[in-house]
């Protein structure tokens, strides 16, 4: 069985305590991260620190199966179908810990990578150090 390890993002400071309550924004990490000839693999989280100050304050890590168009720009991208996520929460542990989610089927050729920030009801402290992998496998 072949694989790969690929970097999705170094460690990384985030904070979004700024975002006033209920608010959320989403960064985009990879618009199309290339997955041919994979077929199953691990999205992997590190938190080195955190600060969530209260639910349902969050930092959520989406894997999106995508299939972009050289002809159109647009994106092509169901993003009700997740095929991995990954949630830091008031919950999660502190740092340093590690967080996983099994991908059992990769369904695209490409993969629309995605950090989705919501802030709680109310303002509340929102920090991370954050840093994410992707191991994916030929099986």
């Amino acid at each position: 069985m072949s694989g790969i390890i690929i970097p999705l993002f170094e460690q990384r400071h985030l904070d979004f305590s700024y975002l006033a309550g209920a608010a959320s924004e989403i960064l985009t990490l990879h618009t199309a991260l290339p997955v041919v000839p994979y077929k199953s693999g691990v999205l992997m989280l590190r938190i080195h620190e955190k600060n969530v100050g209260a639910t349902p304050a969050k930092f959520l890590l989406r894997l999106y199966p995508t299939l972009p168009c050289k002809t159109d720009g647009r994106q092509f991208t169901n993003t009700a179908l997740a095929i991995a996520e990954i949630e830091v929460n008031s919950a999660s542990p502190s740092g340093p810990s590690y967080l996983h989610a099994d991908i059992t089927t990769v369904t695209a050729a490409y993969l629309l990578v995605q950090l989705h920030i919501s802030q709680a009801t109310s303002q509340t402290t929102l920090t991370a150090q954050l840093s994410a992998e992707l191991v994916l496998r030929e099986d």
